[in-house]
């Protein structure tokens, strides 16, 4: 990690702040603190004190948290990061890329374990652990977990595709070497609907920066395929791209590269 900060250093400081944070307006206030702490998401944590701190806010009281908060963005810029902790598995307290990846292939995702499973695949993600492409591309359906704050209301907005389902992310990670296999979760029929879908969404945001490169790729798999189902399923996949994810100044491109 780049920087003096470091999330350990961040939870450390914000720890020490939840003696501090009231249950008189919401007593899922302290889970919810808790909850950003364990996520690395720091900036939401210090509003929860913000908004949930004992006592009126004098001018003292203000000042300290205007300086608080300068201090905390500093080291947020720092520490740069985000994450899920391994204390809360404790199987994979000290696992390496290998470890998650085997975990992985023999999990089988459940309430008990839904946690665990989240982990891993973003542990793979951030390590860009390209061998665990073909396991992470079985995860495409797989939903995490509603955290702490979610379940208490706390959304700043709507989740994307890439923040609910882990294993997007990590294959949008992984880039070009994923496509392979995302183009094949596409084309299985076995992929369930949410699956494909999401592979649909993985495969355009990797070309985010050039959306017709993504539709002409599906264009030239429906060419190479001689399966007409196969096929079928590339065709609907390549519109469905054009139509969701080709924004208004991209979207004559996209059409053309689909007619192509």
């Amino acid at each position: 990690m780049d920087g003096g900060g470091t999330p350990t250093d961040m939870r450390q400081i914000l720890a020490n702040l939840k003696n501090v944070v009231s249950t008189e307006w919401n007593p899922d206030a302290p889970a919810v603190f808790n909850e950003f702490i364990r996520e690395h998401e720091w900036e939401l944590a210090l509003h929860v004190v913000a908004r949930h701190s004992h006592g009126t806010c004098n001018e003292r009281r203000c000042i300290m948290k205007w300086i608080l908060s300068v201090t905390l963005m500093l080291l947020l810029f720092m520490a740069g990061t985000s994450g899920v902790f391994a204390q809360d598995c404790p199987s994979l307290q000290n696992a390496v890329p290998q470890d998650f990846a085997a975990f992985l292939g023999a999990a089988v995702p459940n309430d008990k374990n839904a946690d665990c499973v989240t982990l891993a695949i973003r542990s793979l993600g951030e390590a860009r652990y390209e061998e665990a492409i073909p396991v992470l591309v079985k995860f495409l359906d797989f939903k995490r977990p509603p955290s702490e704050r979610e379940k208490a209301g706390y959304s700043l907005r709507l989740p994307t595709v890439w923040e609910m389902y882990p294993a997007a992310s990590a294959l949008d990670k992984m880039g070009d070497k994923a496509l392979p296999s995302v183009v094949e979760a596409i084309e299985k029929e076995s992929s369930t609907s949410l699956a494909r879908e999401n592979a649909i969404a993985v495969l355009m945001g990797i070309h985010k920066n050039e959306k017709a490169k993504g539709i002409r790729l599906l264009r030239q798999e429906i060419a190479k395929s001689n399966d007409s189902a196969v096929k079928a399923r590339l065709t609907s996949a390549m519109s469905q791209a054009v139509e969701t994810w080709c924004a208004d100044s991209e979207y004559k491109s996209c059409q053309s590269a689909a007619k192509q």
